[in-house]
């Protein structure tokens, strides 16, 4: 992915990293929540994933835009947000977020599912 005829021979790899990105976000759901696939808590990082990883794959004039808006989106929603600052018992926040070893765990799995795809497209833009 470091330069654009790079780029075109990775798909897969960044395929596999979106998915293991959402995956890190589904056990972290799925084991705080116990919902099903299917509700909007995963099904929405899931769809916002698939769309970005196709724009990315399918518009190559503008492949360094979508690397910057997937590295964001992982950054800023998954990593940021959904596995470090969601597990602080902060009024920001409208439920109050268990304090145990186990909601620790699931955030630090969340966090680390995150850091392949944040080091690729980091790579990317180099």
């Amino acid at each position: 992915m470091q330069a654009t005829h790079s780029s075109n021979s990775k798909p897969l790899l960044l395929a596999a990293l979106i998915f293991l990105s959402w995956l890190g976000a589904y056990i972290h759901t799925t084991y705080e929540l116990q919902l099903p696939i299917w509700r909007w808590e995963h099904s929405f990082p899931a769809v916002v994933g698939l769309v970005l990883f196709l724009a990315w794959w399918r518009q190559s004039r503008w492949r360094r835009t979508w690397v910057v808006i997937l590295l964001g989106w992982t950054t800023v929603a998954h990593l940021v947000i959904g596995a470090i600052l969601s597990v602080l018992p902060v009024p920001l926040w409208p439920f109050y977020p268990e304090q145990s070893l186990s909601h620790y765990l699931s955030h630090v799995i969340y966090g680390v599912a995150q850091l392949p795809l944040i080091w690729v497209l980091i790579q990317a833009l180099k």
